[in-house]
């Protein structure tokens, strides 16, 4: 069951990203347009997330589905301080910031 929804997440995720990355020029293995690495890494992730769903089906253990709040909204705090403080702060103290919070939420978030 936690690989079926991953699986579909990554999928969900990546169909998502390589239809908005269409919008924008890829160009070529010598010169690289803004979308080149988005669509290759979408399609990575296409392909992991149709891996991960075919496992599940033959993957008979039933293991209960345990979210961890904490955890989730400790990803978001740290994708909200790089997205609104990335041009008011340094990059080296957004950097530590968010690996300072990681090393703190792995040691009392559980």
């Amino acid at each position: 069951m936690k690989n079926l929804l991953l699986g579909a997440i990554f999928i969900i995720a990546s169909v998502v990203y390589i239809i908005q990355s269409q919008k924008l020029a890829l160009g070529t293995l010598t010169k690289m347009g803004p979308a080149f690495f988005a669509t290759h890494l979408s399609y990575f992730l296409l392909v992991l997330g149709l891996i991960l769903v075919t496992k599940s089906f033959f993957n008979y253990q039933k293991v209960p589905l345990e979210l961890n709040y904490k955890r989730i909204l400790l990803t978001f705090f740290c994708i909200f301080i790089f997205v609104f403080f990335v041009d008011l702060l340094p990059f080296w103290i957004l950097l530590i910031t968010i690996f300072t919070t990681f090393v703190i939420g792995d040691k009392y978030v559980s």
